[in-house]
């Protein structure tokens, strides 16, 4: 197996964790929607019920920060590369290999990290909810 494999492994899993998330983050909105129209007082009305939404809601946006500070660093490396290679006066920039430095990945893992627990803890306060 190479290592460019090993790489587009973890790209294909990561992505597919990604979107199981997005997924669960519906559902958990949907079962809280649910949960408020079926009680007879105010959903709402107790604080505790507005933790899951808020979990929710946390890791909905940390997943489009996730992706939106991916694509802003990996454009400016980009860019930066880009006019260092040209500036060398290298020819074909855009078939250069280069070593990427994965520190620029730190920051979106954090937050690929975020949302799983954003969502993980809002499906365990639903749990207490749905047990008391």
């Amino acid at each position: 197996m190479k290592l460019s494999d090993i790489r587009n492994d973890y790209f294909t899993y990561s992505t597919r964790v990604s979107e199981i998330i997005r997924k669960l983050n519906f559902a958990g909105l949907a079962l809280l929607w649910i949960l408020s129209h079926e009680e007879t007082e105010s959903f709402f009305s107790n604080k505790e019920n507005f933790m899951p939404l808020r979990l929710l809601v946390f890791s909905m946006v940390t997943d489009v920060l996730q992706y939106l500070i991916q694509s802003i660093i990996w454009y400016a490396y980009y860019m930066h590369k880009r006019k260092e290679l040209l500036k060398n006066n290298i020819e074909d920039v855009e078939n250069v290999i280069i070593k990427e430095n994965e520190a620029y990945n730190i920051i979106p893992w954090c937050f690929w990290g975020l949302k799983i627990l954003f969502t993980l803890l809002a499906f365990i306060f639903m749990a207490i909810i749905l047990l008391n």
